[in-house]
């Protein structure tokens, strides 16, 4: 979220500076000024983020109640050390 907001809020901030006292660049300066802006709008993002993945994953366990939920197979699968331990040696 960092990443992705934080040059948004700079470019709000410049675009306030540089337009003085016009209703644009002071609500620009409103929304991305300074830090506190910057904190602020990535606390919202967070909050909105964890409340919509809560109503996403529980729609998704509803759903997967009502239709009798999902089917994983599992398959073991990797190196056996027994099986390959025997090859390679010279019986005397």
């Amino acid at each position: 979220m960092l990443i992705f907001v934080l040059p948004f809020f700079l470019i709000f901030s410049a675009i306030g500076i540089g337009a003085g006292s016009e209703s644009i660049g002071a609500g620009a300066a409103l929304i991305g000024g300074g830090i506190i802006g910057m904190i602020f709008g990535i606390i919202v993002y967070g909050v909105i983020i964890f409340v919509v993945t809560l109503i996403a994953t529980s729609l998704l366990n509803f759903v997967l109640k009502k239709t009798g939920g999902l089917d994983i197979d599992f398959e073991k699968v990797g190196f056996d050390f027994e099986a390959q331990s025997n090859q390679g040696r010279i019986e005397q």
